[in-house]
């Protein structure tokens, strides 16, 4: 009896001193929701060219142009004719930069995308992690050197 009561008050006083989850208001996650839609839209229908730069330091930089548009996500010539387009998400930070992220897989390959693009979206950086089918794996930063707008 002792053991279950001394448990009881450890777990509420944990309760106590846990943080506090952050609980937006209607009005605050509409706002957000808003600001959300607004950079999707800003993105969707854009074509970046990256380098992407081996982040281990060996091997030659690659260039890639990296596609948004009716909402999915592709890269050109990563994984080329493997992955179909993949839907994103997207948050955005205090800061304003909006983050998009992505995760595609063909053919036992595994691709995670994470990029973010200053708040006036003309400028884009971020990781891609390549899990290949044998258990090995590439990792590249990217930066952008162009974005424009799909060619239809």
């Amino acid at each position: 009896q002792e053991v279950k009561e001394e448990k009881q008050t450890k777990a509420v006083e944990e309760k106590k001193t846990a943080p506090a989850v952050n609980k937006l208001s209607d009005k605050e996650l509409k706002k957000e929701r808003a600001l959300r839609d607004k950079k999707r839209a800003q993105l969707d229908g854009s074509m970046w060219d990256v380098n992407l730069i081996p982040m281990s330091g060996k091997g030659a930089q690659k260039t890639d142009v990296l596609i948004f548009k009716d909402n999915r996500f592709k890269a050109e010539k990563t994984a080329k004719g493997k992955v179909e387009p993949t839907n994103y998400t997207i948050t955005v930070k205090e800061d304003g930069v909006t983050v998009w992220e992505t995760m595609q897989s063909a053919q036992g390959e595994i691709i995670f995308w994470r990029g973010e693009i200053v708040p006036e979206m003309n400028s884009m950086r971020g990781v891609v992690s390549l899990q290949h089918g044998d258990g090995t794996s590439e990792d590249f930063s990217f930066v952008s050197t162009n974005r424009k707008a799909v060619e239809e």
